[in-house]
């Protein structure tokens, strides 16, 4: 199952939005820019402002407001209201997000009130439930389309669970295969015990991250798609988000393989000195138990601010209504745990900067009912960009009054072409290669990292820490130092005459300080 939060394939919109056999073309030139903006003070929506109240700077120059108007809308119509104005009422855009692993009662419920007392007929309907996407439709009769969407909301719950148990399953027959492997004395393969746990650490970490890039990390072409498709909609529009948390099956603290591998790690320091290899094994396991308590707290290897900037232009409403897992695992070995998700910071942060609700609770009757009444109100400022003016910076002052202002800062003539330009600079994976020593000179190479231009140059910032260790386990270099690189691969060189012969490991670690990845080596070398 793939948890799409706000996402739509392409083949979706090439197949069920945009026409088949015409192409999408958006020559047009930009003879006016509006800019959405929302004006905060106190957490509450400010009303009643005026263009004189507004300056507005672009490129750093003020700018000529030539369009203003302010703009209310809220989902809740009193019915009366509604029968009066039913020849005229102009159809809403409602977008509904499932990420649901288990369809519970409040689930059921939460269905029923929104078709009982918010979605109208005549309104438009989409609906994305995980992986299964239900295209646009104009609302006809609200209970066969609710009864639609509790028959799949239940189908793909229960894909999700059937999922996860074979994910339990593959990890304890993993597990147990250790296990076995570890009471058997004879050592199969020639593997110390430490070093049958470190293979399975690692076969855990692999599985995990595979997971996590298959169905954690949200896919920025979908967002693309989907923000674009809105911003074509000229209908009010809200999107409501119904996510719960996600869980994975990690090992317990408390358990007793856990305490196991706790046990062989601290034997295998305390035995260094009269087994030289053993030192290696043992840090390595306890930097796997490491990435692995970091790897499954969070997934965050997408960037949260381009998506909340990209969803700013599309003056669409987000409500996010989070809600707590039910789902428990009996296992000796291993329990479900809440992952944050980089899906969930970026639900937190578009929602906060749309003007919409952001609640936490599994009651879905009451939170509906409140994001019904939320008004969401804001201000739409327009000027004329200078001729062949491709981009623009952006900054909007309220002078003599301190209220909080949202707005995109950044305005470019295609915002969501230039958007996927600007996304490949994020997509670098920093990497660290050859590590050597000979000669008493330490030498690697170092790659795929993120640059900013300088001075029309592309720059990179790394920081590169080294521990040298020697047999009596005693740390004889630790340092590390900040440097700005230009080369897309650079080598580097370091010598180190002053060790004494002998035996030593050296532990590289590398992290890119412009999107805080990093990678880590070691080896083991002598110094004669």
């Amino acid at each position: 199952m793939k948890f799409y939060i706000i996402i739509l394939s392409v083949l979706y919109f090439t197949f069920f939005i945009f026409p088949q056999g015409k192409e999408l073309r958006e020559d047009v030139t930009v003879t006016n820019v509006e800019l959405p903006v929302r004006v905060i003070f106190k957490k509450s929506p400010i009303s009643g402002l005026t263009k004189d109240d507004f300056m507005l700077f672009v490129n750093g120059k003020e700018k000529k407001i030539s369009g203003f108007y302010e703009e209310k809308k809220k989902i809740s119509i009193g019915e009366a209201e509604y029968q009066a104005n039913q020849r005229t009422f102009d159809p809403r855009l409602f977008v509904l997000v499932f990420n649901i692993t288990s369809f519970h009662l409040d689930v059921n419920k939460g269905i029923d009130y929104f078709f009982n007392h918010v979605i109208k007929v005549g309104d438009k309907l989409m609906v994305l439930i995980n992986d299964k996407f239900l295209p646009e439709i104009v609302v006809e009769d609200l209970k066969s389309e609710k009864e639609k969407l509790k028959k799949i909301s239940r189908e793909q719950s229960k894909k999700a669970n059937v999922h996860m148990a074979k994910i339990v399953l593959d990890l304890e027959s993993s597990l147990r295969r250790l296990k076995y492997l570890l009471a058997d004395k004879s050592h199969p393969a020639g593997l110390s015990k430490i070093q049958l746990i470190e293979r399975y650490l690692i076969k855990y970490l692999e599985y995990f991250r595979l997971y996590k890039q298959s169905y954690l990390i949200p896919d920025m072409n979908k967002y693309y798609n989907f923000a674009k498709y809105l911003d074509q909609r000229k209908e009010k529009k809200w999107v409501i988000n119904f996510y719960q948390f996600e869980k994975y099956p990690k090992l317990k603290q408390k358990s007793r393989f856990r305490r196991q591998v706790e046990q062989f790690v601290a034997e295998g320091e305390a035995s260094f000195g009269q087994q030289a290899d053993v030192l290696i094994p043992a840090r390595q396991i306890q930097k796997l138990l490491f990435a692995i308590e970091k790897e499954t707290e969070i997934a965050d290897d997408f960037p949260v601010k381009e998506i909340k900037q990209l969803f700013l232009q599309v003056n669409t409403t987000f409500h996010t209504l989070f809600m707590k897992s039910i789902e428990i695992l009996d296992s000796e070995d291993y329990e479900l745990k809440k992952i944050s998700t980089d899906i969930e910071s970026s639900l937190r942060e578009i929602t906060k900067v749309t003007g919409g609700e952001l609640l936490l609770s599994n009651n879905l009757e009451l939170s509906l009912k409140t994001i019904s009444e939320v008004e969401d109100i804001f201000y739409v400022l327009s000027y004329a960009p200078e001729e062949n003016e491709k981009s623009a910076s952006i900054r909007i002052e309220l002078p003599g009054k301190s209220y909080k202002i949202i707005y995109n800062r950044n305005v470019y003539e295609d915002f969501f072409s230039n958007f996927l330009k600007r996304k490949k600079s994020l997509e670098k994976e920093i990497k660290l290669k050859d590590l050597d020593f000979s000669n008493r000179k330490l030498t690697f190479f170092i790659s795929g990292f993120k640059s900013q231009k300088v001075k029309n140059k592309d720059v990179g910032k790394i920081e590169i820490a080294i521990k040298i260790i020697n047999s009596d386990k005693k740390k004889v270099f630790n340092q590390k130092k900040g440097i700005a690189i230009k080369e897309m691969k650079t080598k580097i060189s370091i010598k180190f005459n002053k060790l004494k012969p002998g035996n030593y490991s050296v532990i590289v670690n590398v992290r890119d300080l412009l999107n805080n990845s990093s990678v880590e080596d070691y080896m083991k070398f002598t110094v004669k």
